[in-house]
């Protein structure tokens, strides 16, 4: 029996490329629904959709990458901790995975929300404090 240990990860592709995210990031995992825009927003803040009757902020997670969003259906990813209140707009189909983390990191390109989440508040602060806001 193999001992070495493994972790979970939701696995899905964005534009030519294979993504994976630790389950410990994720809260939830649901078809995209309606999503209401927010004027002014960042073109990678989709903007608000309800889940459960609580808001959630919407990033575009090809966009975040730098990779063409591509057609078809999309699924939102809930995050956990702190992020609770945002999802990930990602292209479906999303896969449940059990790996090790040497071969998940080997294989996919590892999303880490809460580094996306800090690089697009400091784009925003960055655009704010240049256009003098």
């Amino acid at each position: 029996m193999d001992d070495r240990e493994q972790s979970r990860f939701l696995v899905f592709r964005v534009g030519a490329s294979d993504y994976a995210i630790r389950l410990e990031h994720v809260s939830g995992l649901a078809d995209c629904g309606p999503v209401r825009k927010v004027n002014g927003a960042p073109p990678e803040i989709l903007g608000l959709s309800e889940w459960r009757g609580r808001l959630l902020t919407v990033l575009d997670l090809p966009g975040l990458l730098g990779e063409p969003a591509g057609p078809g259906p999309r699924c939102l990813i809930r995050l956990s901790g702190t992020m609770t209140h945002t999802a990930l707009e990602v292209p479906a189909p999303v896969t449940f995975l059990n790996v090790e983390d040497r071969q998940a990191e080997s294989r996919f390109k590892m999303v880490d929300p809460s580094e996306l989440v800090y690089l697009l508040e400091s784009e925003i602060l960055a655009g704010s404090t240049a256009t003098g806001n």
